[in-house]
């Protein structure tokens, strides 16, 4: 911006300058009169006299003119200067009309304002009628019945556009164009909304009509496709009989599976409600049911059957919390929210995959508008669905769809499920093994969030369509989602310049451009690749061998799951309490044996409290910042502290006599008088090893060390949960808190809370600290120093981020342990978890499967490139075939149009395709140099 800066001066002269003309005072070009007229939208800007202003504009009559007036220049039109706008004739008078003929006086409606216009329509005896005498004319009437109103199709066309873009509401648009005609008294512009609105309805049926090719016939052509539908259907997705063929699909292996597979996410977005208002109960939908929500009546008579229907209690514990919290959002609400069925990998919405939700997201509306959604997919074999709630969804689909839909079971037999990647986190552990996408074979890559960034575009219209009636609704959407779809359609096999990829990204991933992904999946193929082939090299063959035959499907036993992903680790970590039960059994069998020793436990155990005690009373004494109920609080600790101390020091002394000379050395025999917290605790992790062998401390040491890992174990364990419980604070303070009063209280709340994270955190430390000094190694991968940076994790409370899936949580959440070993496995347990066959089988499998995954979504795009180029050429030839036989000139060059286009679609993908192979051939040299590599020690 320095530039302009600079130049700031010089631009407002420029500018000033526009407002003057230097040829005011001379004649017109033509010599005839004063030139006082001038037009800013020409692009000559040359002063006219009134006649050749009135002829310069016989081919441009929506411009707005400007006249001088002695001293500026003021807004002015061609109908004040006698201009006629003249139909039928093109542009000259119907000869049944004469100089003295009446002419209608009309508001025409243009994207730089209104223009109050003298219209001559045709008076020929074989004229049009005066409504397609307007259309005739690039003016669509807002009245059949003799109009006085009309808005030109460019404004229509551009509304379109930039409303489905930019969701600016048309209210907010037709105040826009009041202000361009007359931006100081634009309240007296004639207001249009109501036509506005009525007919830019009407020309969005209209639109949607032509391009499905329903006025060419489609549905004699693809008589297996739902009659009568205007959506915008995903050319990358299996459909049979237009991209790839039913023998193909019937003859495919089931190792093929993914690449013939449907994949759909269903998910319900509760930011297209409507509100319970009074509307117009004539207002119904001109799309209803060939659009992208199911057909009203219909779907109205099956909730009414089914309202009483009971729901399924959820199997997750956080999801039936989450329809309790949901009842609040539908206060005041007609329509509570949509559930919808797209595509999962392509994100297009599915004809007749949208339906109205009364109360939340019940079974039954997700049932319908999943029978709605598939009913033309009755040739498919290989179907499989992502929804976030899955687990308790597919319970008892089958007896529902019995119940409802019988003429659909066949097809949700072929229906396999998973839950979406970032939800499936949200879920019991149970559900982590059976139905995360990364561990199902034949899934590819599928993430299942992509609706999620789907909503966020659709959102931008719900401030106006939750206003609308309810046919007026549907249809708005039905106009934004199609053009969403036929956005990602047209963009299929295209690709973005580097210098555009963020700009990509940016645009909510709106197509998963096929080339992008490619190129993405082979970069993660060669990733897991190497990963997996280092990681299997290391390992012994014969039990490779073993782990290839083993089957990695999960199985429920005894209500839990047994998955090869899953650590049969029995009960995770040896906290302190299960390591202090342990250690007085081992005190009493020591006593049996005749060995000393009784009491060591609980007095160590004892001291380790007091630990944290005087670490507590020492951070007080730091924040009490010399107040006086700070000083009160003080002093009351240090008498608790004092009495405690010296209620164990007579047991410790007792337990360990050979303390006392350290005892009457370090604390009695003090110079200074010191505060209890400041006390030497004289713990064996006090002294050195030499010194502990002096003092008789060996067993105790070996206690303390024992009760030090159970405790850093329960610390880590209350830093995961303060951690959890702040980033459930930080969503609920996302979604909920607004006013400024409850932002600030909310922010003391969350500091407060990331003290009670960094508090345990500062104990688990003092406790290696002191594990350090009992000859623990340094080095441990378990339990290791706990910095700031390691006190976080992915919020999952919230939507994900870009970015989220390639971030790892510190490692504090992936510490584990096995307890119940014999006890000379326990003593060693950290070592075992590193090396045991445990460990490297959970993550053999896990390495494979994202590895198996990579390789199947690499033959899902390459099926997919193939299956676009096959769609756009099927209906490539179905417009060229139905332009031969269409009789009308331009109904002919409409399709002869859209056939082109689909040309340049077939040709770009073409040229991608060849690129991406490009891409896949060094991959494969790549490949075979790796492997060759690895040959000598392992078998590929």
């Amino acid at each position: 911006m320095s530039a302009f800066s600079k130049e700031l001066p010089m631009l407002h002269k420029a500018l000033f300058n526009k407002e003057h003309h230097a040829g005011i005072g001379a004649l017109c070009e033509c010599g005839s009169k004063e030139a006082v007229y001038r037009c800013r939208s020409c692009t000559q800007n040359y002063l006219r006299c009134r006649p050749c202003i009135l002829k310069d504009h016989h081919l441009s009559s929506w411009h707005h003119l400007e006249e001088w007036l002695g001293t500026h220049f003021g807004r002015t039109s061609l109908s004040s200067l006698g201009y006629r706008h003249r139909l039928g004739h093109y542009g000259k008078r119907c000869p049944n009309r004469s100089e003295m003929s009446p002419a209608r006086k009309m508001v025409i409606v243009h994207t730089n304002g209104f223009h109050e216009v003298f219209v001559e329509f045709c008076a020929c005896n074989k004229s049009l009628n005066q409504p397609y005498q307007l259309i005739d004319a690039d003016l669509f009437p807002a009245t059949l019945e003799r109009p006085e109103t009309a808005f030109t199709l460019e404004i229509l066309d551009a509304f379109q556009k930039i409303s489905f873009r930019s969701k600016i509401t048309l209210y907010d648009y037709h105040r826009s164009l009041q202000e361009m005609t007359s931006s100081i008294l634009s309240e007296e512009v004639p207001n249009r909304y109501h036509e506005f609105s009525q007919v830019f309805r009407v020309w969005n049926h209209i639109t949607q009509i032509r391009r499905s090719g329903q006025c060419h016939n489609f549905d004699e052509l693809f008589p297996y496709r739902r009659q009568g539908s205007i959506t915008v259907r995903c050319p990358a997705c299996p459909e049979v009989h237009v991209n790839v063929d039913k023998k193909t699909i019937e003859e495919a292996s089931e190792d093929d599976t993914h690449k013939y597979t449907l994949f759909l996410s269903i998910d319900g977005n509760f930011k297209l409600r409507r509100k319970n208002k009074r509307g117009d109960p004539n207002d119904v939908s001109l799309n209803d049911g060939r659009g992208y929500f199911v057909p009203s009546l219909p779907y109205a008579n099956y909730l009414e059957h089914t309202q009483n229907e009971r729901e399924d209690d959820s199997v997750c514990g956080h999801l039936r919390a989450l329809k309790f919290r949901n009842v609040l959002r539908y206060k005041n609400s007609d329509v509570s929210g949509v559930i919808i069925v797209q595509c999962a990998r392509h994100g297009f919405y599915m004809p007749e995959g949208m339906a109205d939700l009364k109360r939340g997201e019940a079974f039954r509306n997700t049932d319908y508008v999943l029978a709605c959604a598939l009913s033309d997919a009755l040739d498919q074999r290989w179907i499989m669905v992502t929804y976030d709630i899955w687990c308790s969804y597919h319970k008892k689909l089958p007896s529902r769809f019995q119940q409802w839909f019988a003429s659909m079971l066949p097809i949700i037999g072929k229906i396999r499920g998973a839950v979406p990647k970032m939800h499936i986190k949200n879920h019991e552990v149970n559900c982590q093994y059976c139905w995360a996408l990364n561990y199902l074979k034949y899934s590819g890559e599928t993430a299942g969030e992509l609706i999620e960034a789907c909503h966020s575009e659709q959102n931008g219209a719900a401030a106006s369509t939750k206003e609308q009636n309810p046919g007026h609704r549907h249809d708005s959407l039905d106009g934004i989602v199609n053009y969403w779809n036929w956005t990602k359609f047209r963009t299929m096999g295209g690709s973005f310049p580097p210098n555009l990829m963020l700009l990509a990204i940016a645009d909510l991933l709106q197509a998963l451009l096929l080339y992008r992904s490619f190129i993405r999946c082979l970069d993660s193929l060669r990733t897991r690749e190497k990963q997996f082939l280092d990681f299997t090299a290391r390992l012994e063959p014969a039990l490779v061998k073993k782990w290839e035959v083993m089957d990695d499907r999960p199985k429920m036993i005894n209500a839990e799951v047994q998955s090869v992903h899953k650590p049969t680790f029995e009960k995770g970590p040896p906290n302190l309490a299960k390591t202090f039960e342990r250690l007085l059994k081992e005190e009493c069998a020591r006593k049996k044996a005749g060995v000393d020793g009784m009491g060591m436990t609980e007095s160590i155990r004892k001291a380790l409290d007091l630990e944290e005690l005087q670490s507590d009373i020492k951070e007080l004494r730091r924040t009490c910042s010399n107040s006086e109920s700070g000083m009160e609080k003080l002093v009351a600790e240090r008498d608790r502290l004092q009495d405690e101390l010296d209620k164990w020091r007579t047991q410790q002394l007792a337990i360990f006599p050979k303390l006392g000379d350290e005892y009457y050395l370090k604390v009695l025999g003090s110079v200074c008088e010191m505060d209890p917290e400041d006390e030497p605790l004289l713990l064996p992790s006090s002294f050195s090893e030499l010194h502990r062998r002096y003092l008789g401390l060996e067993l105790g040491g070996n206690i303390e060390k024992d009760l030090r890992k159970g405790r850093a174990h329960d610390r880590l364990d209350n830093v995961r949960t303060a951690i959890q419980t702040y980033n459930h604070h930080v969503a609920i303070k996302a979604k909920e808190v607004r006013s400024q009063r409850h932002i600030t209280r909310s922010q003391g709340i969350l500091n407060g809370l990331r003290e009670d994270i960094r508090k345990p955190a500062r104990r688990y430390n003092r406790i290696l600290s002191g594990l350090w000094d009992l000859g623990h190694p340094k080095d441990d991968p378990i339990l290791r120093v706990l910095r700031d940076t390691d006190l976080w994790a992915k919020n999952t409370a919230l939507p994900a981020k870009l970015g989220d899936s390639r971030i790892q949580d510190p490692w504090i959440w992936h510490v584990g342990c096995p307890s119940g070993a014999s006890s000379a496995e326990r003593a060693g347990f950290q070592q075992e978890i590193i090396n045991s066959r445990q460990v490297d089988r959970v993550k053999y499998f896990r390495d494979r499967s994202l590895r198996d995954r990579a390789r199947e979504e690499r033959a899902i795009l390459e099926e997919e490139f193939e299956r676009t180029i096959r769609s756009y050429n099927t209906l490539q030839s179905a417009w060229r075939g139905q332009a031969t036989k269409d009789s009308s000139p331009g109904s002919k060059a409409y399709a002869y149009k859209q056939a082109s286009m689909l040309e340049r679609l077939t040709q770009n993908c073409i040229n991608q395709r060849a690129k991406a192979a490009q891409k896949a051939q060094d991959f494969d040299k790549w490949w075979v140099a790796l492997v060759a590599l690895f040959e000598p020690v392992i078998s590929i």
